[in-house]
């Protein structure tokens, strides 16, 4: 059975946010942090490396 990748954003005490992905390589899920995150945000990860940008 195949897997699904998914990344995900949730702002302390707030909102939710999370996109299927077709790859977990460094430019798919930097695009979703961009689309979702307000720049200047502090951003934790668990320290995977598509994340290491960050």
């Amino acid at each position: 059975m195949g897997e699904t990748a998914v990344v995900g954003a949730k702002e302390r005490g707030g909102k939710v946010a999370d996109k299927p992905v077709p790859s977990t390589e460094a430019k798919t899920p930097g695009g979703f942090v961009q689309d979702t995150v307000e720049p200047g945000s502090a951003v934790y990860t668990e320290g995977y490396g598509s994340y290491g940008y960050l």
